[in-house]
């Protein structure tokens, strides 16, 4: 079988147009070791071309990156208390560094941005983001780009923006700043101490949000989220893992989740064994952990060094590699409790991984619910005898959410130029999912559909997603102000091509907001919802909120009844 794939795998090394796709999706069907055997059996010139092709990058920028990993393993091997030392050598960055290092992850989102499979990318995110493909992302994709993941975090950039008024009680633009701030730590962890040095106290609108890779198993990667605060005098961890892959010690503790009407266990059951690397007790259900740690200089700059040890791809590598080789797991993990003042499992639930292994985008999604969701307590989920707590962003579900990111896609890559055709396909996507939403079915049935519209959507091609014209785009994660198309268009009258004002990529646009949330409308229009249904832990119908205020200032109060309404 294995000399199969190894020919499979050089016939298409030996096309003058290779797919990257095909690839990938032959090496997804395969364990890590049977990977390695079968990449090692190639050629030097077979290998160089995988690794040109399925990367996107130049063969002498990876034997670069494969150097510097290959040194770092070697020392993190032999080198006791590694983070010690790592602490000990620190040096603060100066003011140009910081600049240096912002000014590195801006240029490599404009890679991301202009890359021909941007909007593929997009697509490919908001697929897993609906349960409906996997993820086939390595550690090595974006070795010159910005990461997918922390693009979809973007998104929510422009989301805020159209549904400022959904909270009228948070500060928006410090939510966005903290968004932002996130993804230059994700991408340059050198940024991370002096990030957390400015984190707020008691600020739920100042944080971190790191999507972090950890490596369970010797099997491979797993993506989770650390979501970050300044608690009263500790630094507040949250780890947000759709797929609970805790250690076995953690795992053991895990409180049971009581539901008062429970589903089909029988099915259930069957499902969890399908993700089996995973120890949760509980079925359809995930619980944060959370590590509290003192809020000192060295314990900030300690903390930088673990989590730059998940965000980096220097660090993912040293762990893939002591997975595989030393057949240690969860560093990251291991080494928060060596130095947490307290760690417990939160009461908090939200949806598990069940359909698919999507972690890579649905952590994100999950984090996201849980920075910008009000706290909410549950009538039918308990954790040891009291209610559990949800998070559910205010006047919205799953399926808003969803038709709003959408609907934030379509928009960037008409301004990119690509052709109708690729809005359409975003267009089958959304109603595939709204019409699935719609439907009744049980635990079961749902999950039979579900897994065809997976099979679907794991043969979509990207040569679909083409671009017609080519657009000069500022890419930059926060606009400098909002503005109308009149105001840009009078700006530049009598001024040369070559001076006009850039379209944002990020809504900033006043008409452009209004187009799109009226698209939203539209589209949700189209698809009307059963009110019986509810989808989502956060969407369940007994639910009361313990944030919302019986007494609010009357103006707020107007506010939010009009937007429900």
């Amino acid at each position: 079988m294995l000399e199969e794939k190894l020919q499979l795998l050089q016939g298409l090394l030996a096309q003058d147009s290779v797919d990257k796709r095909e690839i990938k999706s032959l090496l997804t069907s395969l364990n890590s070791n049977e990977r390695n055997m079968i990449i090692g059996k190639l050629s030097n010139t077979e290998y160089r071309k995988f690794i040109e092709v399925t990367l996107s990058v130049s063969f002498k920028l990876y034997d670069e990156v494969m150097k510097v990993c290959d040194k770092e393993y070697d020392r993190f091997v032999q080198t006791t208390n590694f983070f010690d030392q790592l602490v000990a050598n620190y040096q603060p960055l100066s003011d140009e560094e910081i600049r240096q290092n912002i000014l590195l992850v801006e240029k490599q989102r404009k890679k991301l941005v202009e890359g021909q499979d941007y909007a593929f990318l997009l697509y490919d995110a908001l697929c897993q983001h609906t349960n409906l493909k996997a993820s086939q992302t390595t550690i090595l994709d974006y070795l010159d780009r910005l990461d997918l993941n922390l693009e979809f975090m973007t998104l929510y950039l422009d989301f805020l923006t159209i549904y400022t008024d959904s909270f009228i009680d948070r500060d928006v633009e410090k939510i966005k700043n903290s968004i932002k701030n996130s993804i230059y730590c994700a991408r340059s962890s050198y940024l991370l101490e002096q990030s957390i040095a400015n984190l707020e106290k008691n600020n739920s609108d100042s944080f971190l949000v790191l999507p972090i890779i950890q490596a369970p198993s010797s099997e491979g990667a797993h993506n989770s989220v650390i979501v970050l605060k300044n608690k009263e005098n500790v630094l507040e961890l949250t780890i947000l893992d759709k797929g609970m892959h805790y250690s076995q010690e953690l795992c053991q503790s895990v409180p049971t989740i009581v539901v008062k009407e429970q589903a089909n266990s029988g099915f259930m059951s069957y499902l969890k064994s399908f993700f089996g690397e995973s120890n949760n007790p509980n079925i359809k259900a995930a619980i944060p952990y959370v590590f509290e740690l003192e809020n000192s200089e060295a314990m900030r700059t300690r903390l930088s060094y673990l989590l730059g040890f998940g965000t980096s791809i220097i660090g993912q590598s040293i762990q893939l590699s002591v997975a595989t080789r030393e057949k240690k797991f969860l560093i990251l993990e291991e080494e928060l409790k060596k130095i947490a003042s307290k760690s417990y499992w939160g009461k908090e639930i939200y949806d598990v991984q069940l359909y698919t292994k999507n972690c890579y985008i649905k952590s994100v999604s999950a984090a996201m619910q849980h920075i910008l969701g009000d706290k909410q307590q549950s009538k039918t989920h308990y954790i040891q005898s009291e209610p559990a707590e949800l998070k559910k962003i205010p006047h919205h579900s799953a399926r808003t959410i969803t038709v709003a990111l959408a609907e934030i896609i379509k928009n960037r890559i008409r301004k990119l130029g690509y052709t109708q055709e690729t809005t359409q396909i975003i267009d089958d996507l959304l109603g595939d999912y709204l019409t699935r939403k719609n439907q009744n079915y049980d635990t079961k049935g749902k999950y039979i559909e579900t897994t065809k519209l997976i099979k679907k959507y794991g043969q979509k091609n990207d040569d679909v997603f083409e671009k017609k014209s080519h657009a000069a785009i500022d890419v930059s994660f926060i606009p400098n102000s909002y503005s109308s198309s009149y105001l840009k268009q009078s700006q530049v009258i009598g001024q040369q091509s070559s001076l006009l004002v850039k379209e944002s990529l990020q809504l900033s646009d006043l008409e452009e907001i209004e187009t799109v949330k009226s698209a939203i409308r539209a589209t949700l229009a189209i698809h009307q919802e059963k009110t019986a249904e509810r989808r989502t832990l956060s969407e369940v119908a007994n639910v009361k909120g313990d944030s919302n205020k019986s007494k609010e200032e009357p103006e707020k109060q107007v506010k939010k009844e009009n937007l429900e309404r």
